[in-house]
């Protein structure tokens, strides 16, 4: 039974709806206000995996699968598409000493679902860009060195980690954007770092 209300919980908190015009609007207020410390506590987490019940570990819904078959159908044109997309980004940004972007490789495959860029003002940036009307997304992840269920198996130090942490964003690649659409993230990138730093 408990598993069974836990189950319930989890799918009417997975609702997209329910994130989308809830907590997600909160967020973006928190971020724009460079109020890290509420944002971060709004934020969706993954629950520990010996929580979830079997069920959600092994089983898809009718609909789910549904909604995956159809996406299948089209994945090469909107990896195609999301390409593109990262390639201007790419060429667009290419020459701003105060990001890193993401390799474009040619001896793999490989599809940008996630345009990383990596910066020291990645939260400044994250907030201009929101004001901007560009869904620009802080992908920090958390430097597993320093949780307490990693200690026993560090050694040494992780210099690279610990530069990862807070200052990565992911800028879109969605397919449905088009050429203008990400000219303009681009442009608005630009349009920071020339306002902040001259390149």
């Amino acid at each position: 039974m408990v598993q069974i209300v836990k189950g319930n919980m989890l799918r009417f908190l997975n609702n997209p709806y329910l994130y989308t015009y809830t907590l997600y609007p909160l967020i973006c207020k928190y971020v724009l206000e460079g109020n890290e410390k509420y944002a971060s506590l709004l934020r969706v987490k993954m629950p520990a995996y010996e929580t979830v019940p079997d069920s959600f570990r092994v089983d898809m819904h009718n609909i789910q699968a549904w909604l995956g078959m159809q996406q299948l159908k089209r994945i090469d044109e909107t990896n195609v598409r999301r390409m593109a997309n990262a390639e201007l980004l790419t060429n667009e940004l290419r020459g701003i000493d105060e990001i890193v972007l993401p390799p474009l490789c040619d001896d793999r495959t490989h599809v940008s679902v996630h345009y990383a860029v990596w910066s020291e003002q990645s939260r400044t940036l994250q907030r201009y860009l929101l004001r901007n009307h560009i869904d620009a997304k802080d992908e920090s992840a958390v430097d597993t060195t320093t949780l307490p269920r990693f200690k026993q198996y560090v050694v040494g130090d992780f210099p690279n980690a610990q530069k990862l942490y807070a200052k990565v964003i992911i800028l879109p690649t969605h397919p449905h954007l088009t050429k203008n659409d990400m000219l303009y993230i681009a442009r608005k990138v630009k349009q920071f770092f020339k306002k902040h730093t001259s390149f």
